[in-house]
């Protein structure tokens, strides 16, 4: 009577811990049309059309895929604020118009620049800005876009 107790628990045991497939975590209705769904399996997540914000419009496109907006509104610019995106980038002709306006206009809700922390070249769809981070007098960090297409290269 004791040993089959005893093989009963340890086939119990071996049972819990053998690492034995588990149910897949995708669920129908969570909003991702995952590997094992179709539009016919799980039309909640599954389309045959989808959106797709496409240059600032919310398009349907055909095929699987999962909502990416709703409205127009949900694909425009984020940031609407001067200087804050590639989008709203200042236009300067010099470095020092640059550092100019930083100090004078950037973090205006946070008490002004304190200073210029960092400045780093990049390139966006063919422009290029420099953008400066700078440390406002309250401590948080903002960055900034110019735009300095105006002038760059310019002295070779």
């Amino acid at each position: 009577m004791k040993i089959k107790f005893l093989f009963g628990i340890a086939i119990l045991l071996l049972i819990v811990s053998c690492g034995c497939p588990q149910p897949p975590s995708e669920v129908c209705g969570n909003g991702t049309c995952d590997a094992n769904e179709t539009p016919t399996t799980c039309p909640e997540d599954c389309t045959e059309y989808h959106t797709e914000c496409i240059e600032d419009s919310c398009t349907v496109v055909e095929g699987i895929g999962v909502d990416e907006c709703s409205s127009d509104s949900d694909c425009q610019i984020t940031s609407n604020v001067q200087g804050e995106s590639f989008e709203t980038a200042i236009v300067v002709d010099s470095i020092d118009e640059e550092y100019e306006w930083l100090f004078a206009n950037g973090c205006p809700e946070d008490g002004g620049v304190k200073e210029r922390t960092m400045q780093e070249l990049q390139e966006d769809n063919g422009s290029w800005f420099d953008v400066l981070y700078a440390e406002c007098n309250n401590g948080t960090e903002k960055i900034y876009y110019f735009n300095i297409d105006s002038f760059f290269g310019q002295w070779e």
